[in-house]
């Protein structure tokens, strides 16, 4: 259903997490895991590799030519009625993945559906949203992320952390 694309370049830690992150926080929903290393120098390929999830797919590219470029290559072999992109420093928490795909399979007019950020502007930050802990982020994100169309907002201009895309929009 959905094919996630994970793009780092070096930071390895921040990496790892957000892998696990993905790996523990998407349920219940099918999807392809598509790792791509931009040129990193500090383990991210062999760290890809080693990922153990069996609909997974690793691309290096041996030099970091921007952000954009693996994308024309993503087009190409991704298998998903859905597109969610992810960098490596961004981390999913529960529910994050279905929550995206109610919002989106809501409204056929919708074209881009991103989740909420604790670290970003255009007010896609929940309010009072502080922790001092990965975990305790965690938790104060599972109590947040309940189903909930009220949370719902158009918009016309998205900070595009996490976003979800339909095949055809992506395509387009």
């Amino acid at each position: 259903l959905v094919s996630i694309v994970v793009q780092a370049y070096n930071r390895l830690d921040k990496t790892k997490y957000c892998v696990e992150c993905i790996l523990k926080y998407t349920q219940g929903i099918d999807y392809e895991l598509i790792l791509v290393d931009n040129g990193s120098t500090d383990g991210t390929f062999e760290y890809f590799k080693s990922v153990d999830y069996p609909q997974k797919r690793v691309c290096r590219f041996t030099k970091n030519i921007g952000a954009a470029y693996p994308y024309e290559w993503i087009r190409r072999i991704y298998r998903g009625k859905y597109l969610a992109t992810i960098a490596n420093d961004v981390y999913v928490t529960k529910n994050w993945l279905s929550n995206l795909l109610n919002c989106y399979e809501s409204d056929a007019k919708i074209g881009l559906a991103v989740p909420m950020c604790n670290n970003t502007s255009n007010l896609q930050a929940p309010s009072n949203f502080e922790y001092s802990s990965m975990d305790e982020m965690q938790k104060k994100a599972a109590a947040f992320n309940a189903p909930d169309p009220s949370k719902w907002q158009e918009r016309l201009r998205l900070i595009t952390l996490a976003p979800i895309y339909k095949r055809e929009i992506f395509d387009e």
